[in-house]
């Protein structure tokens, strides 16, 4: 991991609300993607099309990455598919409907209180 990936990670994790550290995530998978099949183009001439994160984990292992509960990554994933953001095509693949809402959510830090709004279960 190189040293601006790390610094990347650090903040995701130190000033994301759960919202926010799970479409970072994505996002940066589906980059990692993108530049894998066209490294030549630039990923926001591809945000216009359709984007897929490829999950190479499971959910336990993205919660614990991102370090939250598995719960908490389930509840943000329904959140999302609910908003229309994403899809949900199979367990490791997250097709990104909406980019920029993902983009915007990616910015949701802990202060600023714009958190989808999460149902705990009973």
């Amino acid at each position: 991991m190189g040293l601006a990936a790390a610094q990347e990670r650090i903040l995701t994790l130190g000033q994301l609300d759960a919202r926010g550290r799970l479409a970072a995530f994505l996002l940066a998978m589906a980059r990692r993607k993108t530049r894998a099949q066209s490294p030549c183009l630039a990923f926001e001439a591809l945000v216009s099309e359709a984007l897929v994160a490829e999950l190479p984990m499971s959910r336990i292992d993205v919660a614990d990455y991102l370090g939250l509960t598995v719960e908490t990554v389930s509840r943000v994933f329904t959140a999302l598919r609910g908003l229309g953001a994403i899809r949900l095509a199979t367990a490791n693949r997250v097709e990104i409907l909406d980019p920029p809402a993902l983009a915007m959510a990616s910015t949701g830090t802990v202060e600023s209180g714009g958190a989808i709004p999460l149902r705990r279960c009973a």
